[in-house]
């Protein structure tokens, strides 16, 4: 091949292009004020639309669907010079739906927590779903556990949703424990699956029924007299039994699991 013909390709294959990038809902939340219309992005080879989202600033499990030029696309497309690209949020019940981006969620939702977010870890185990937290996890960790148990990450971390392991997730934008929860219970579509005292609180692990007599050296003995039904958990061991705060608890999760708030 002649060596003209050759250089010509090389400088055409390093063309800058570009496309525009529009994002639809709550996915503005991860976008400056500035860029919340059209986006332009400029590329030399073919990124992949994934590639090219989280670049813009947008995690990929927070994305629902992508449409190029009107036509749906999956996370491995490559962009074209020119392509118009709508990114759309999650919605509705779409952790049990297939879609081009994602298989469908197996099983019950299970929950994998960022070390900032320790209460909202006892909120969710309150309510009864399975959730690991611990405030010595790392980032890599996290992804793993992620990736190995088919967990759903909940995170302040943004970078966090960028690991290629993790699949399912949310960055939690409220600060607040109590809102947070609100956030979750919503974007997941959890109020029907809630099962409050299934869960220890401390640990994680299932709260099962004994027989009293069991508890009996392990409470005090005023406890032990008053109160009729006991439950151990059954990884930790810890006793649980209807106190003067269970039915505050009752309370809150009865407000939970209400309609959206």
């Amino acid at each position: 091949m002649p060596p003209g013909r050759s250089s010509s390709r090389s400088d055409k294959d390093e063309t800058r292009r570009s496309a525009l990038f529009r994002f639809h809902g709550t996915l503005t939340d991860f976008l400056d004020s500035d860029h919340r219309q059209l986006i332009p992005y400029t590329f030399r080879s073919n990124p992949s639309v994934k590639h090219a989202v989280e670049s813009i600033g947008a995690p990929h499990p927070e994305v629902g669907s992508i449409l190029v030029n009107s036509r749906q696309v999956g996370f491995s497309y490559l962009l074209q010079n020119g392509d118009i690209v709508d990114v759309h949020p999650v919605a509705g019940n779409w952790l049990y739906r297939d879609s081009p981006l994602r298989r469908r969620y197996r099983g019950s939702p299970r929950f994998v927590l960022d070390v900032h977010l320790g209460t909202l870890a006892r909120r969710l185990r309150l309510l009864g779903f399975d959730t690991l937290y611990s405030n010595q996890f790392h980032d890599q960790e996290i992804a793993l556990i992620a990736s190995m148990q088919g967990r759903i990450v909940l995170t302040r971390d943004i970078g966090m949703l960028m690991w290629c392991d993790v699949v399912y997730g949310r960055w939690i934008r409220s600060q607040q424990p109590s809102k947070q929860l609100v956030e979750v219970l919503d974007h997941f579509s959890l109020r029907s699956l809630i099962r409050p005292f299934h869960r220890c609180t401390v640990c994680n692990g299932r709260i099962e029924q004994i027989d009293r007599a069991a508890a009996r050296k392990e409470v005090k003995q005023e406890i032990w007299e008053h109160y009729r039904e006991f439950n151990r958990c059954h990884s930790c061991g810890r006793i649980y039994w209807k106190g003067t705060h269970f039915q505050r608890m009752e309370q809150i999760i009865s407000a939970y699991a209400r309609a959206e708030r």
